[in-house]
């Protein structure tokens, strides 16, 4: 956890900082604008530290506004989507085929026989017995 000092610094979800942050992107209206979006540096910075805190777990899923928790919740989900790709399967298969092939040793017995060696034992084993 931070300490009381480093918590003014890394203001978390409810605090006056926070709302300061939610006019200023409200204020500032940048989804209209055409290439990349610009926020301020000072909510560049709050939102840094708040990936850092989730990273870490100071900070919880649902303490998040609902706008943010909708971007986690789609690169969550576009994220599954790539994952589960039929090229992504094949791929996966791919190197289970190719570590197989390359790793996996056949069993063959160290004591291995000759044929000849087999059929004098098998002599050995039956010889005496009446059939």
């Amino acid at each position: 956890m931070h300490t009381p000092t480093e918590q003014k610094e890394r203001p978390g979800v409810g605090t006056e900082a926070f709302e300061d942050l939610a006019g200023e992107l409200s204020e500032n209206n940048s989804t209209k604008q055409f290439g990349k979006i610009r926020i301020s540096e000072k909510a560049e910075a709050y939102l840094d530290n708040l990936v850092m805190d989730l990273a870490v777990g100071n900070v919880e899923l649902w303490q998040l506004p609902r706008s943010l928790s909708a971007f986690y919740w789609f690169a969550w989900f576009d994220g599954n989507a790539v994952a589960t790709s039929p090229e992504i399967d094949r791929l996966n298969y791919e190197c289970d085929r190719l570590y197989r092939a390359a790793f996996h040793k056949p069993f063959v017995p160290t004591n291995r026989l000759t044929f000849a060696e087999l059929e004098a034992f098998r002599e050995s084993m039956y010889s005496g017995v009446t059939r």
